[in-house]
Order: structure tokens, then C-alpha cells, then sequence
């Protein structure tokens, strides 16, 4: 009994080292192997450019490819079966489309019944309700002069009324209550003086605060970036990303191009960034400014391969390195003391 149990914790154990051992094999392969990718472009006059990009992975198990034509399309598949796709429409596609303008006038003859009609019926709205008012303006003003004189003998018998109730106590209470309403209006328009005042110096106050951070806030930044520890840090990150770009750009490359733009400044400046990788072109390339008008003509084609081993390597190297970490750990805690501090202002506004 105990032999076949050993026997089956043998086989068990086997199978889980291969399956271990098949998914170790994958996966330095799947840094090994390289990504292929291949891009064309075309571009003829009174035409819109064409371009096609294809990528391939792994045997050529994992595809991707990409066209533009009269849109543009995405297509990823794994062996024979397609995983993902996308169509997205050309938005300039209907620039050119001609239409029917009789179908134009149409509309508009409607539109122009529908006013017509919207105003006829207003004014049948406004004949009706100018029967509802009276006919006979004598009437109206008959009634006019009744309310005023009953009106006005109203106001005389409380005029005289009032005349004769009024005492002296009444006159020096008037006083009073004038006085007091004098007294409140100054103290009122003290409270809004001080008011304003002190909104004038928290303001004050709040604009000292900011430019005083942002004081030192330069101060930190000017210092790390003074510092040893920030100049070798950059440093890494530049050696490390040429040597991500090397593997990155095409091994091979054909241009014949003749471009321009709007404006000849930047023209210009694309041509000093073609400059850059002029290297990366074969000795048949020809890549012509135009700064006179705005054009874009010619073929251009590339290829080339890298692996993630390369990128996934040097990026360790950025991450993993002493001064990085430094600096790192410098913004984190600076970052926190900043949050503790606006906290800590909040808590006391």
C-alpha cells in the first residue's frame, strides 16, 4: 500500500515539474523571441494617404495588423481565430458629396407657410380679446371720478382725526424710537466696514500662504535637481532609454518622400528630426522639404524587430537603481509632509 502511494506522489510530482518546467520554457521564449513589425506608406497627389502596419509575435502565433485606406481597420489574431476587431469610419469621408437643391427650396416654401400661417392666427387671437373691453369710455370715466373723490374725503376724516389724537408723549417717543434707529444704522455700518476689513486681510493672508509655498516648493525641486543623487539618476535614465531606442527602431528603412507644410518653421524642424535617424536609411532614400506650399507625396517603408528581454532588463536597471530609489523616497516623503500640512491648515480654518 505504501509503495503505490509513494508510487503516485511520483507521478504527481513529475507532471507538476514538467508542467513548471513547460511554463518556465514559455516564458523565456516569450522574452526571447523577438516582435517583428513592418510598416508601409503611400501617399500620391490629390489623394489620401494609404498605410498598413503588421506585427507578429511568437512564431507568428500572435498577429496584429493595421490599414487605413478609405478608414481605418485593426485586426488581431491568435493561430486561425480572430480575437479583436475594429472598424473606425473616416469622419471626411462625405466632404465631397453633392446635393439636391431643389429639395433646399422646399423646405423652405414650407417654412414659410407655417410662418404665415402662425401669423394669421395671432392676429384672429388679438381681434377676440379686444371685444372683451368696454365700449363706452363715458362710463369708465364716470367711475374713475367717483373713486377719487371717495378717495380723497377718505384721507381728509384721517388726517383730521390724526391731528387731534396726537400728544406730547407721543412726539417725545417719535424722538426716541429716532434716535435708537440712528444709533443701530451706525453700528450696522460699523459691522459692515469691519467686515469688509477683515475679508480684505484673510485675503491678504491666503495669497501670502501660496506665494510662500510656492517658494518652497521651488526651493525643493531646485535643490533635487542640484543634487548628485538626481544628476547620476538621469543619467541612468538616459543611457538606459538610448539603449531601449536602439533596439526599438527599424534595421531597415526606405524613403522617398517630399513633404510640406503650412508653415515653414515647422517644416523645417520636421526635417531636423528626419536628420536625427538619417543613419537608419539606406543610401537610395530621398527625404525633400518643400517650404512654398503644403504637400505630402511619396512611399516610405520600414522593418524591424526587438524583444521584451531587452526593455523588461533596462527597465529594472531605471527601477532598481540606488539614486532613483533616493529620489523617489525624497518626493514620497515631501509629498506627505505637504498633505499633512494642508490637513493640518484645514483642521485649524
Amino acid at each position: 500500500m505504501l509503495a503505490v502511494i509513494l508510487k503516485i506522489l511520483q507521478i504527481i510530482g513529475i507532471v507538476l515539474l514538467s508542467v513548471l518546467g513547460l511554463v518556465l520554457v514559455l516564458i523565456i521564449l516569450a522574452l526571447v523571441l523577438p516582435v517583428r513589425y513592418r510598416l508601409s506608406c503611400t501617399a500620391e497627389a490629390d489623394n489620401k494617404p494609404e498605410g498598413l502596419l503588421k506585427i507578429s509575435y511568437f512564431f507568428s502565433i500572435l498577429r496584429a495588423r493595421a490599414e487605413y485606406t478609405d478608414a481605418f481597420y485593426v485586426r488581431v489574431k491568435v493561430l486561425f481565430f480572430t480575437v479583436f476587431k475594429l472598424r473606425i469610419p473616416d469622419d471626411n469621408k462625405d466632404e465631397g458629396e453633392e446635393y439636391d437643391l431643389s429639395e433646399l427650396d422646399d423646405a423652405l416654401d414650407a417654412l414659410d407657410e407655417e410662418e404665415a400661417d402662425s401669423s394669421e392666427d395671432s392676429n384672429l387671437e388679438a381681434v377676440d380679446s379686444g371685444f372683451g373691453e368696454s365700449d363706452n369710455p363715458e362710463e369708465s370715466e364716470i367711475s374713475d371720478e367717483n373713486a377719487d373723490s371717495d378717495t380723497t374725503e377718505n384721507n381728509d376724516t384721517e388726517e383730521n382725526g390724526s391731528d387731534e389724537n396726537v400728544s406730547e408723549d407721543e412726539f417725545s417717543d417719535n424722538e426716541e424710537s429716532s434716535e435708537s434707529a440712528e444709533s443701530r444704522e451706525k453700528d450696522d455700518f460699523e459691522d459692515e466696514e469691519d467686515s469688509v476689513l477683515r475679508k480684505i486681510k484673510l485675503k491678504f493672508e491666503e495669497i501670502c500662504d501660496k506665494i510662500r509655498r510656492a517658494r518652497s516648493e521651488y526651493r525643493y525641486y531646485r535643490n533635487l535637481y542640484n543634487s548628485n543623487e538626481a544628476k547620476n539618476a538621469f543619467f541612468t535614465v538616459k543611457k538606459r532609454l538610448k539603449r531601449i531606442l536602439k533596439k526599438i527602431l527599424p534595421r531597415r528603412a526606405h524613403a522617398d518622400i517630399t513633404f510640406g507644410f503650412d508653415s515653414p518653421d515647422f517644416t523645417g524642424k520636421v526635417y531636423g528630426v528626419y536628420t536625427l535617424f538619417a543613419k537608419r536609411f539606406d543610401a537610395s532614400s530621398r527625404v525633400i522639404p518643400d517650404f512654398e506650399r503644403k504637400v505630402f507625396e511619396g512611399n516610405l517603408y520600414c522593418k524591424g524587430h526587438f524583444n521584451l528581454w531587452c526593455i523588461l532588463w533596462n527597465a529594472l536597471c531605471v527601477i532598481l537603481n540606488r539614486n532613483v530609489i533616493k529620489l523617489y523616497r525624497s518626493y514620497k516623503h515631501h509629498s506627505k509632509r505637504k498633505e499633512n500640512h494642508e490637513a493640518a491648515e484645514e483642521k485649524a480654518a
